[in-house]
């Protein structure tokens, strides 16, 4: 059951056109009661802060189409006073960090940045990474389910959809799930298990097959 209803506001230097996919999904969450778009100017730090007493949730948005993946913590970085503001005014627990149009969404992708970037984990609950092939699983019709219900492509919609379920969990203060990271990009482990276990079989029938034909001869 939905017990709070976040006005969530996504926070960025972009241009909205590139998060727009990200609003209306965003907005189909059950624990979404609206969504703002927040630009963030250099110089009005004040208008910046009147935006954020306005909202109950944040994300703090980056397009790697910008060249870069510079949110905090590394030379020209773009994020840093923002990101510890909003962390400051909601607490970890009520922001993330978007970065998308990655060419690499995966989660060693995930822990390399997080690596050289720490302050995103030290004010921000989680960070989500978005390619456009997971993008453009989405349907053109947009219908979400809670989350887009609509997919073309295989692997990018589980990449996708298991990320959008997992922000769905943060924004509605679900944050004591078990979870068991799975890494999309990459087979599921007990693929992997059923290939060993099903190798070593091989090997072991391999090995005792001619034995076993020797000993009768």
């Amino acid at each position: 059951m939905v017990t709070q209803k976040h006005l969530i506001g996504i926070f960025t230097r972009d241009d909205q056109t590139f998060y727009d996919w990200l609003s209306r999904t965003l907005a189909a969450f059950p624990a979404v009661q609206d969504v703002r778009s927040v630009y963030i100017h250099n110089d009005r730090f004040v208008q910046f802060s009147e935006e954020v007493s306005k909202c109950t949730f944040a994300i703090l948005y980056h397009t790697n189409n910008r060249g870069r993946i510079n949110v905090c913590d590394v030379q020209d970085s773009l994020y840093d006073t923002e990101l510890e503001y909003l962390y400051t005014i909601y607490g970890k627990n009520k922001v993330l960090v978007v970065i998308d149009d990655v060419e690499d969404s995966s989660f060693d992708m995930k822990t390399r940045i997080l690596t050289q970037q720490p302050s995103i984990s030290r004010w921000a609950s989680d960070l989500f990474l978005f390619s456009n092939e997971e993008k453009n699983s989405l349907s053109q019709s947009f219908r979400i389910r809670p989350w887009a219900e609509h997919y073309q492509n295989t692997n990018a919609t589980s990449s996708i959809q298991g990320k959008l379920g997992d922000m769905q969990r943060l924004i509605q203060g679900i944050t004591d799930y078990t979870y068991e990271h799975v890494d999309y990009h990459t087979p599921p482990v007990c693929t992997k298990k059923t290939i060993a276990f099903l190798l070593a079989i091989v090997i072991i029938f391999a090995i005792i097959f001619p034995v076993s034909i020797y000993a009768q001869s």
